[in-house]
């Protein structure tokens, strides 16, 4: 298989949360958040038409730029992100039953044909916390 490099954020989006509240509650920094009814801006602060339409929250998962598969394959890196947020279930089930969503999102980027395995068991670990998984896929 070829190496591949990727990055892992979660997202969560809901009609009305404030962002500030997912920070508390998850102890993450977001790198870009807004809420609902705020005018819109660009990620530097300037000021756009409109209104956020619902609440937006995202923070990276690691430090590095790009995970390398060659050290830790992308499924093992989510197998550990559910460990860590193991006891969020609950929190993540209310965003979701009052109209919001959780994801991983997973960038991958590649030079070749390569494959991710993402098993059963993973898979139904993050439906059991009501993460979605979702990928966009960069080749070079």
């Amino acid at each position: 298989m070829y190496p591949y490099k990727y990055s892992v954020s979660l997202r969560i989006s809901h009609p009305a949360i404030n962002p500030d509240a997912i920070t508390k509650k998850l102890g993450l920094q977001p790198f870009r958040k807004w809420m609902a009814g705020e005018r819109r801006s660009t990620p530097r602060g300037n000021t756009l038409k409109g209104i956020n339409k619902e609440t937006y929250w995202v923070a990276e998962l690691h430090r590095e730029k790009y995970l390398l598969s060659r050290k830790m394959v992308l499924e093992d890196f989510l197998a550990e992100q559910l460990v860590r947020f193991q006891k969020m279930g609950k929190y993540f089930g209310h965003i979701r039953k009052t109209g919001g969503q959780v994801e991983f999102f997973v960038g991958l980027f590649c030079d070749k044909n390569m494959g991710a395995e993402v098993p059963c068991l993973l898979l139904a670990g993050m439906g059991k916390l009501g993460i979605d998984l979702s990928f966009d896929i960069y080749p070079k």
